[in-house]
């Protein structure tokens, strides 16, 4: 009797964490889609690979149409180079951080238009593959 005692408590542990696992990715997942910023994840190569309602918003884009994208697709065509010159430092040496500090940072909408930007980093390791997660809030100012 015991060993089915211990079978059904491991049942019920094991049912216990899998609820709260999936409680914790409904969680996550509610959060990426109806975070306040734009957040891109975007792998070592570049490509973004999943894009919240946000940023597709404040881009002008569908989420659809950023995945398997450059995330170099965002910003002007000028600043293109360079970035991925940055990208590849920042991947050597990943960590939590705002990205450009003393910088104008500036965006790229689908239809050409440019927008200041701020953007913070944050990497982190998937099950397959490290990445890092882009969060991107526009910058509303008012010239004087």
């Amino acid at each position: 009797m015991r060993k089915e005692s211990g079978k059904t408590e491991d049942a019920q542990s094991n049912a216990a964490t899998s609820t709260v696992l999936e409680d914790d990715v409904a969680t996550a997942l509610a959060l990426f889609k109806s975070e306040a910023q734009g957040i891109a994840i975007i792998d070592e190569r570049g490509l973004i690979v999943r894009a919240n309602p946000r940023l597709a918003r404040i881009f002008g884009y569908e989420s659809a149409e950023l995945i398997g994208q450059s995330i170099e697709m965002l910003l002007p065509e000028r600043l293109r180079g360079a970035h991925v010159s940055h990208r590849g430092d920042y991947v050597k040496s990943p960590r939590t951080r705002p990205m450009g500090i003393g910088l104008d940072l500036v965006g790229r909408r689908k239809d050409g238009k440019e927008f200041p930007v701020d953007v913070s980093l944050s990497p982190f390791q998937s099950a397959d593959d490290r990445l890092v997660m882009a969060f991107v809030t526009e910058v509303f100012w008012d010239p004087i």
